[in-house]
C-alpha cells in the first residue's frame, strides 16, 4: 500500500501582546538604575546630534511646596525660568508633600533640611560582604531540612577568612546540643554540601583536601589530572619544598613526566576564601530624597543623579533647512528619537516619584521611629492604588534608593510580609527581625537564647512565629546560632 504525503495550509487565530518600540524603551528605562541610565544617556548624546547636555552654574534657587524653580542666566544676562518641557532635570519635577508629620525633630536631631556636609556623608553608604555572608547566602538557597540547615549554619560560622573549616565533626556534634541531637554521619554529609559551595575549595580542613576539591572540579580529560590528585594527597609537603626528584622516584616517573601535573597544581588557590573580598564598598547615590520641611515630609528626585539634557533649541530650524534634501527623513527620525527619549526619561522620573511617594506615605512611621515601625506592605497594594501593573512597580523600585534621615535605603526594602498577631492584628517581618536582634543583644552572654526560646518570648508578646522562621530571620541578620554565640 502506497503512503502519500500532503502539505496543507491551516489558518488559525491567536492573541499576542507586542509592545510598540516607544513603549519598549519606556519599560527598559524604568528598570535601569541611576548609573545605568547615565550610561544610556551618554550613548544617546554621542549618537544623536539633536541632544545636548546642559550645565547649570547655580543650584536649586528655591524650594517651595509648589515645586522647584531652577533659574539660569540667558545670553542677554536676564534670568529666565526653565520648565520640564525644555529640559529633563530631576529637581525640576514637582516634589510631593506628604501628610503633616509629627512636629518633633527628626531622628538624630537633624534639622528640617540636610546640610551639605551631612548630605554628602550620607550619600556614601557602604556594604560589607564577608566570606561567611557569601556562604550564608548559598546556604539559605539550598533546599534542606531544618536540622540540616542548622548543622550547615554552624559549619559556615566555623569557616575562617581563608576558607578553611576550623571545627571538627565532634565539635559540631557537641555544639548542636541542646537544639538538636546530630550524628557524625549527618555532620559529614553537611560538610560535603559546604564543600560544593563557591569559591571552589571552601570548607576544606587541610591544604591537601582544599586542592583536591579544586581538582575534582576540573574536566576529566584535563592533562595530568589524575597524577595531580595523587601528588596533593600524598606528596604535598615534598611539593612545597620543590623536591620534585623524590616525588618522581616514589612514583616511578621522570621529573619531565611530573611537569604537566605540577603546573596544574600551581594554578590552584590554597586560600580560596581570599577570592571573596573581606570588605566590598559600594557608593550609592540615592534616586530620591525625603526630608521634613516646615513640619511636613517632602519626597523629591535627587538632582545630583538626574542628568540635564535637552533637545537643541535650533533643532526645528535645522530640520527645516534640510527639507527636500537627501537624508531628510533620517534626520527627521533622529529628532523624533531625541524627543521620545526625553519623554520616556520624564515618564520614568514621574513613575518612580509616584511609587516612592505612596511607599513613604505608608511607611511614615519608619522615618520617625526606625525599622521597627515598618508596616506590612506589598507591591500589589501600591499597584492597585496607582492603577498600574505590579510589574511596573517592581521595575520602579528595583535598584532604586532613597535618602532618609537615617541613611540611604533601597526602595524595595520597604516591602515586607505580614505576620499575624493576637487579636487579628499584623506586624511586618522587618519589625520582627528588629525584635529578634534586640532580644539577642540583651541576652545573657553566658546563656544565649535558643531559637525556640526566642519563639516562645515572641508568642508571649502575641506574635506567633515558628522556630524555623526565627532561624531564617537570624540567618538574614548574620547572627550566629546560640551555640556559637556561647563560644564567642
Amino acid at each position: 500500500m502506497n503512503q502519500g504525503h500532503s502539505i496543507n495550509q491551516v489558518l488559525s487565530h491567536k492573541q499576542a501582546t507586542i509592545l510598540a518600540p516607544q513603549l519598549q524603551q519606556g519599560v527598559r528605562l524604568l528598570q535601569l538604575s541611576a548609573a545605568e541610565l547615565q550610561k544610556e544617556i551618554d550613548l544617546a548624546l554621542e549618537s544623536n546630534p539633536f541632544l545636548e547636555k546642559m550645565d547649570f552654574d547655580s543650584g536649586i534657587e528655591s524650594l517651595t511646596n509648589e515645586g522647584f524653580i531652577q533659574k539660569q542666566k540667558n545670553t542677554a544676562g536676564q534670568t529666565e525660568v526653565l520648565h520640564n518641557s525644555q529640559v529633563i532635570r530631576g529637581h525640576l519635577a514637582n516634589p510631593v508633600t506628604l501628610k503633616q508629620a509629627n512636629s518633633s525633630p527628626t531622628l538624630g536631631g537633624r534639622p528640617d533640611a540636610y546640610s551639605d556636609s551631612k548630605f554628602s556623608a550620607a550619600m556614601e553608604a557602604s556594604r560589607e560582604l564577608t566570606l561567611n555572608d557569601f556562604l550564608r547566602q548559598q546556604a539559605s538557597a539550598t533546599p534542606l531540612s531544618d536540622k540540616q540547615h542548622f548543622i550547615l549554619e554552624m559549619l559556615v560560622d566555623s569557616v575562617n577568612d581563608r576558607g578553611y573549616l576550623r571545627a571538627t565533626i565532634d565539635d559540631i556534634v557537641q555544639l548542636a546540643m541542646p537544639d538538636y541531637v546530630v550524628s557524625k554521619v549527618e555532620v559529614s554529609k553537611m560538610i560535603g554540601v559546604l564543600q560544593d559551595f563557591e569559591p571552589v575549595g571552601v570548607g576544606a580542613r587541610t591544604s591537601s583536601e582544599c586542592l583536591d576539591i579544586q581538582l575534582r572540579e576540573k574536566p576529566a580529560n584535563t592533562p595530568g589530572l589524575e597524577l595531580a590528585k595523587q601528588i596533593v594527597k600524598r606528596y604535598l609537603l615534598l611539593l612545597a619544598k620543590k623536591n620534585y626528584r623524590q616525588i618522581a622516584t616514589e612514583l616511578g616517573l621522570s621529573e619531565a613526566e611530573l611537569h604537566v601535573s605540577i603546573e596544574l597544581i600551581r594554578q590552584l588557590n590554597p586560600f580560596p576564601g581570599t577570592l571573596i573580598a573581606s570588605k566590598h564598598v559600594e557608593i550609592i547615590a540615592p534616586d530620591l530624597i525625603v526630608k521634613k520641611i516646615r513640619g511636613s515630609w517632602v519626597v523629591h528626585l535627587n538632582p545630583n543623579v538626574t542628568p540635564a539634557i535637552t533637545v537643541h533649541h535650533e533643532s526645528a530650524d535645522l530640520l527645516e533647512l534640510a527639507k527636500g534634501q537627501d537624508g531628510y527623513e533620517k534626520l527627521k527620525q533622529t529628532l523624533q528619537d531625541a524627543r521620545l527619549l526625553l519623554s520616556n526619561i520624564e515618564k520614568r522620573y514621574q513613575t518612580i516619584l509616584r511609587v516612592a511617594t505612596l511607599i513613604i506615605d505608608r511607611q511614615l512611621d519608619f522615618l520617625e521611629q526606625g525599622e521597627s515601625a515598618l508596616k506590612p506592605l506589598t507591591q500589589k497594594e501600591i499597584a492597585d492604588r496607582l492603577e498600574i501593573h505590579v510589574s511596573t512597580v517592581s521595575r520602579a523600585v528595583n535598584d532604586k534608593f532613597i535618602m532618609t534621615p537615617t541613611g540611604v535605603v533601597e526602595l524595595c526594602s520597604f516591602f515586607c510580609s505580614a505576620i499575624n498577631c493576637s487579636g487579628g492584628a499584623s506586624i511586618s517581618s522587618k519589625a520582627i527581625q528588629v525584635q529578634i536582634k534586640t532580644l539577642i543583644d540583651e541576652e545573657a552572654k553566658a546563656k544565649p537564647l535558643s531559637d525556640n526560646k526566642i519563639s516562645n518570648i515572641l508568642q508571649q508578646r502575641g506574635i506567633h512565629v515558628a522556630r524555623r522562621t526565627i532561624m531564617k530571620y537570624r540567618g538574614q541578620l548574620g547572627i550566629p546560632s546560640s551555640a556559637h554565640r556561647r563560644i564567642l
